[in-house]
């Protein structure tokens, strides 16, 4: 009940717009493409809208927020298309958000017709990044920069159908030139990795990847190659993806 009533504060809104702090939106989407993959094409993203209402003492934001969530692809869709709209609490912090959620899921293609369930679970998320020639004063003969990422999310099934799991990766790439559009063309490293505790068998993955990308800021351009593990079955398979992905965010309150 509690959660609904602050899930709530997304349709009310107060008589004094001006006690909001802000209306931050964010999208992300990737489209891909691999041809030594049963999957076919495949698209993923989301679209967030949020309110922040107020700033707790130690920089905590509160914030709640409406999302909706969607992945495609064209070969053996039966257990992987789902779509469908979430709403959300987090407290915001530095790199890292701890929150919990409800999703309204709907899997067009199961097997006998659409599958419609409904999902809740706790979460802590975070995602920095970095540059070493600026962090660290370090260099590499030939290059721009160093530029380095890590995301990681833990998340806990209230519903009890998955248990507690995680997922992440983190990168560290190298910047060789910029073209004359803007865009950085960069080759990397990066290590992924998902996990749970119930119905692993087909989800637990892990493995390295490298890849190059030309990096523009919403968009970035590139393909990679992953030797990807999945220790319960003890399986490997390998394969070269190519892909486009995006992210944009806003503040409808500036």
């Amino acid at each position: 009940m509690l959660l609904w009533m602050m899930l709530g504060g997304l349709a009310i809104a107060p008589s004094d717009a001006q006690a909001i702090e802000a209306y931050p939106g964010s999208t992300w989407g990737n489209v891909s493409y691999s041809p030594n993959d049963e999957s076919g094409n495949r698209v993923m993203g989301w679209v967030n809208q949020g309110i922040d209402w107020t700033t707790l003492p130690g920089g905590v934001v509160v914030n709640t927020f409406a999302e909706y969530r969607y992945r495609d692809r064209s070969k053996q869709p039966e257990y992987y298309n789902s779509q469908g709209p979430a709403l959300g609490l987090e407290l915001k912090w530095s790199v890292l958000k701890l929150g919990v959620n409800h999703y309204w899921e709907t899997m067009p293609d199961y097997p006998g017709g659409a599958q419609h369930s409904s999902i809740r679970q706790y979460y802590l998320t975070g995602f920095t990044d970095w540059d070493l020639t600026k962090k660290a004063d370090l260099r590499v003969p030939g290059a721009i920069g160093l530029p380095g990422s890590v995301w990681f999310n833990m998340n806990y099934d209230i519903n009890g159908l998955t248990g507690s799991g995680g997922m992440g990766w983190i990168n560290q790439g190298i910047d060789w030139f910029t073209l004359s559009g803007g865009a950085v063309f960069t080759t990397y490293a990066e290590y992924r990795y998902r996990a749970r505790t119930k119905l692993d068998e087909f989800y637990d993955a892990r493995g390295p990847a490298l890849g190059l990308e030309f990096r523009m800021p919403l968009v970035r351009v590139g393909a990679d190659y992953y030797w990807q593990y999945f220790p319960v079955q003890n399986e490997r398979i390998n394969y070269l993806e190519f892909y486009l992905t995006w992210y944009v965010d806003w503040d409808l309150k500036k």
